[in-house]
């Protein structure tokens, strides 16, 4: 078994080398374990107030694999342009001669949520890895688990033009649709309390403990980059999670404010940044802030969730 202090020494070696087109290769966890309360920032394991399903674990998802993750092939069956690539992410451009913390910390300066429309942290992680040749760091599943895929210090493909100073979550969710796309209901249903649920189908192995509680029982309407969408609350317990990692990710990154982009009077925009304010924007974006094509993180979701500080 590897101790902590070996695979620091490990880590240290691959950053002096300045190997920057071979990043040094993760160690599993001890005994192939989870190692929960941390998360990767330029080989160092920093902690975090919840458990965390990282790269190094058992049950993670490796984002490093230069293959598929559920076959055999080698390269992504339907890449993304630009993506038909082994390697799944690249250095970010501060960490091209190796990884150093402290100026990762002053490089990031954005946090992006994404949804999946996968439903599952398991089917995203395929899709991503197996078919589009993408990446991302987090992963957030319906039952609030959280997964690490890639040290912070990487590049993950994500959202594009923002994908050098950001890091990157996809939540678990069916996603938004116009009015009157409405197969995505038959997952939910009410009970008699009033409560929402949501039920996934085993064949998108959805991790135990279903049903799972949504956070509200209605549906939310709204107008993001100029398109009308409807769409369910995203669970109870993903909030909770999301809350405790961005308290995390703004204590370690300065640069990195607990805020969105907002209007003159003070709303969340729900329409692209230009060039020139995506560049300037120190803070949380959802993926349409980055890509007028994008809608996620989709009207229902709860952005004074997350720009507070999170109740202990």
């Amino acid at each position: 078994m590897m101790s902590r202090r070996l695979m620091v020494i490990i880590l240290a070696l691959g950053v002096t080398t300045g190997c920057a087109s071979q990043p040094p290769v993760p160690a599993a966890g001890p005994d192939g374990g989870e190692e929960p309360g941390v998360v990767y920032i330029a080989g160092e394991a920093r902690p975090i107030a919840i458990p965390v399903v990282t790269f190094r674990d058992r049950r993670g998802f490796d984002a490093y694999l230069e293959r598929c993750a559920f076959d055999d092939g080698l390269l992504p069956g339907r890449p993304a342009p630009g993506c038909e690539t082994p390697r799944r992410y690249r250095p970010r451009p501060s960490q091209s001669d190796g990884w150093d913390p402290k100026r990762l910390r002053e490089e990031v300066n954005q946090f992006v949520i994404h949804y999946d429309v996968c439903v599952t942290s398991h089917r995203c992680f395929e899709v991503l890895q197996d078919l589009r040749g993408l990446s991302v760091h987090f992963m957030l599943d319906v039952d609030g688990t959280l997964y690490q895929s890639l040290d912070l210090a990487e590049r993950a493909r994500h959202a594009g033009v923002a994908n050098d100073h950001s890091v990157g979550i996809e939540i678990a969710h069916v996603g938004a649709y116009p009015p009157g796309k409405d197969a995505w209901r038959k997952r939910y249903r009410l009970d008699a309390a009033g409560q929402r649920w949501l039920s996934i189908e085993e064949a998108l192995e959805p991790p135990p403990g279903g049903p799972f509680l949504v956070a509200g029982p209605s549906d939310r309407t709204g107008v993001i980059n100029g398109r009308r969408l409807v769409q369910a609350e995203f669970t109870e317990a993903q909030y909770r999670t999301l809350e405790v990692l961005t308290d995390f990710l703004c204590r370690e990154f300065p640069r990195l404010r607990r805020d969105a982009p907002r209007d003159a009077t003070g709303e969340i925009l729900t329409r692209c940044l230009t060039k020139e304010e995506l560049a300037s924007f120190r803070g949380i974006l959802g993926h349409f802030h980055v890509s007028r094509r994008k809608s996620d993180p989709g009207p229902a979701f709860r952005w004074r969730r997350i720009l507070r500080p999170s109740r202990p």
